[in-house]
C-alpha cells in the first residue's frame, strides 16, 4: 500500500514537472505533500521553466541518442525548483552500461546549467567508491566527502558503488534519507579539511555532515541499488534515470560529430 501511494505520488509530480496539472490540481498536490512531508513547494511563478527547457534541449545535441534519459533529467533536476526540498536538493540514481554517455550528460548539463545561473558552478566532483574497501579508509571517506560538500559545486557523484565497504554505503544512504551522516569521532574544520580531533575538549566540533543544497547522483551499472544502499534509499529516491546501449545510427552520428569536431580545432 505505502509502495503504491509513493508511486502515484511520483506520477503527480511528474505531472507537475512537465506542466500537466491544472492550477487547481497543483494546490491540491501541494497540500497533500506539505500535509505528508512537511515540504512547502516553491512559487510556480518562480520556476522558470523555459531555462531548463533550452538547457537540456541543447544536452540532446550533445549527448546524441539518450532523448528520453535527457528528459528525465531535466525532470530531475528541476524537481527541487517546483517541489521544494529539504537540505539535499535531489538524489538521483543513473544507470546504464559503460559507453551510454552517463557521465558526459551529468558534466555538460552542469557546464550547461551554470550558464543560466541554475547551478553555483560548472565543477562535479566525484567520489569514486571503489577507493575505499576497508574500514581503515573511514578516514579518507570522510575527508574527501567532506570536501567535495563544503566546495563551490553543486554536484556530487558516487561511481563504482558495487565495489566500496558497506559501511561507508551505510553512511551515504543515511546523507539522502536521514539528511545527515553521524560522526562516531570528534573531527574539526581545519582550513577546509576534516580533520580527526586528538582531544577530548574540542571547540566547534564537528558531529555530523550536511549535503546542504547539493544534487547527489549515484552511478551504476546496475538498474537497482537496494543491495547496496538499502531499501529506505531505494524508496526515497525518485529519480532513478537509465541509459540505453547506444544504437548504430546514433553511433555514425557520434563519430561524424567527433570527427567534425577534430576537423574544426585543427582548421583553428
Amino acid at each position: 500500500e505505502a509502495t503504491k501511494s509513493l508511486n502515484e505520488l511520483i506520477e503527480k509530480q511528474n505531472k507537475v514537472l512537465n506542466n500537466e496539472l491544472s492550477d487547481k490540481q497543483f494546490d491540491d498536490l501541494e497540500k497533500e505533500i506539505e500535509r505528508d512531508f512537511g515540504i512547502k513547494f516553491v512559487d510556480k511563478n518562480e520556476v522558470d521553466k523555459q531555462a531548463f527547457d533550452e538547457v537540456f534541449e541543447k544536452l540532446k545535441t550533445i549527448i546524441i541518442g539518450q532523448d528520453k534519459a535527457v528528459d528525465q533529467l531535466k525532470n530531475a533536476f528541476r524537481r527541487p525548483f517546483v517541489m521544494g526540498y529539504d537540505v539535499v536538493k535531489n538524489a538521483i540514481v543513473i544507470c546504464g552500461c559503460k559507453g551510454t554517455g552517463k557521465h558526459s550528460a551529468i558534466s555538460e548539463a552542469a557546464k550547461l546549467l551554470s550558464l543560466k545561473h541554475i547551478v553555483d558552478s560548472y565543477e562535479v566532483y566525484t567520489l569514486d567508491m571503489s577507493l575505499y574497501t576497508s574500514a581503515s579508509k573511514e578516514s579518507l571517506f570522510l575527508q574527501d566527502l567532506f570536501s567535495a560538500i563544503n566546495a563551490t559545486g553543486s554536484i556530487i557523484c558516487f561511481d563504482n558503488i558495487e565495489d566500496s565497504y558497506p559501511t561507508f554505503l551505510r553512511m551515504l544512504s543515511d546523507l539522502v534519507c536521514k539528511k545527515k551522516i553521524t560522526l562516531n569521532k570528534r573531527y574539526i574544520n581545519q582550513k577546509g579539511q576534516l580533520i580527526e580531533s586528538q582531544s577530548g575538549l574540542v571547540k566547534n566540533a564537528i558531529s555530523t555532515i550536511q549535503a546542504k543544497d547539493k544534487y547527489l547522483i549515484f552511478f551504476s551499472e546496475n538498474k537497482n541499488l537496494t543491495d547496496y544502499l538499502g531499501q529506505d534509499f531505494d524508496n526515497y529516491v525518485l529519480d532513478k534515470i537509465y541509459f540505453d546501449k547506444i544504437k548504430d545510427d546514433d553511433l555514425k552520428k557520434i563519430i561524424d560529430l567527433q570527427i567534425n569536431k577534430f576537423i574544426n580545432k585543427a582548421k583553428d
